[in-house]
């Protein structure tokens, strides 16, 4: 995933997700770079691609969020 505001990452000062693990951050002077770099390297963007969806299925899946609906109503 390219970013270009990863703070949307950030909750309560915590990080969610790892900039170069998760996603890299893009700006209008690299984008074009970053862009052919993963265009480039298949490997790199599906180990990312996977590791963030990974990551999003621990912390905000459907189920995740209802067990913390759930838990939250007790």
């Amino acid at each position: 995933m390219l970013m270009t505001h990863p703070e949307i990452f950030k909750y309560k000062g915590k990080k969610l997700f790892e900039e170069g693990v998760h996603y890299d951050v893009i700006d209008e002077d690299n984008c074009i770079d970053k862009i052919k770099y993963y265009l480039a390297n298949d490997e790199k963007r599906k180990t990312m691609a996977r590791a963030f969806y990974e990551r999003w299925m621990e912390t905000h899946s459907p189920k995740v969020y209802w067990e913390k609906i759930f838990e939250w109503s007790k």
